[in-house]
């Protein structure tokens, strides 16, 4: 019996960890072309980055870079707005 407990007591403590890990493993960036400028939000989910490009945000297409980083693909500048960009004028 105590040793079921403790098995139970190890997934319980271990779960949220699992989670936490596998919700940041679906992160990425979120890139927004054709619209007022070009520009990058990372740290996004595809559902995320998805609404937006739906929403048209900005006048821009958005596509989403699974595990890919704003500066990785070409926006290193970040504005005050926490937005990537490509040169620094564009903020």
């Amino acid at each position: 019996m105590i040793h079921s407990r403790s098995t139970l007591l190890a997934l319980l403590v271990s779960l949220p960890t699992v989670t936490a890990l596998a919700a940041c493993d679906q992160t990425g960036a979120c890139v927004g072309t054709g619209g007022i400028v070009d520009e990058c939000k990372e740290g996004w989910t595809q559902e995320e980055c998805t609404d937006w490009d739906e929403q048209e945000v900005n006048g821009a297409s958005w596509s989403f870079h699974l595990g890919g980083s704003c500066e990785a693909l070409g926006f290193p500048f970040e504005c005050a707005d926490g937005s990537f960009v490509g040169q620094a004028g564009d903020c």
